[in-house]
């Protein structure tokens, strides 16, 4: 076990989610204005007020009322090949999709209208507050074919014979 390693278990939850949404605030951060050459890009800020609010209210509310949720959340790490690899290429296309807009408020590629760039904000924001279990769930969350009582049962109420993915089966 290295030194890094050996700190992380010692940190408490509430430290290991800051850090966590700090250094994700600042990695996207970087990857949406060091492209643009400027902070002086507004629809930049606006993503990042879209993406991390939700976030941050979710991880929140759930590390108040299912600190354990947030827990098996923070664990990454993949067990299977495939999501391995899966989640390898998911990387990189959210390195791309981060850096191009950027680039193209610096080199101009693209000339949007205001209600659209408007209108698209609304459609992610819609999609992280309309799907609140979708940006929790995991693969280091077991489902099953049974009834499956979700861990935010404030949010949500039983769900029955909730059919898994393969990729999202522990049972393999």
């Amino acid at each position: 076990m290295s030194l890094r390693d050996d700190r992380l278990l010692k940190m408490s939850l509430k430290e290991k989610l800051t850090v966590r949404f700090l250094l994700a605030l600042v990695v996207v951060g970087g990857l949406l204005f060091i492209p643009a050459g400027s902070l002086r890009f507004w629809q930049g800020w606006a993503y990042l007020a879209v993406w991390f609010v939700p976030s941050f209210l979710a991880f929140a509310y759930f590390y108040k009322h299912d600190p354990e949720l947030v827990e098996r959340r923070l664990r990454r790490k993949e067990k299977i090949r495939e999501q391995k690899l899966i989640m390898k290429a998911v990387y990189v296309i959210y390195v791309i999709a981060f850096l191009l807009p950027g680039l193209d408020h610096r080199f101009g590629w693209s000339h949007l209208p205001l209600w659209m760039t408007v209108f698209s904000q609304a459609v992610v924001l819609g999609g992280y507050v309309t799907t609140p279990l979708g940006r929790i769930a995991s693969c280091a969350i077991p489902c099953t074919r049974a009834s499956v009582r979700c861990s935010c049962s404030r949010l949500w109420h039983w769900a029955h014979t909730l059919p898994c993915l393969p990729s999202f089966s522990s049972s393999r």
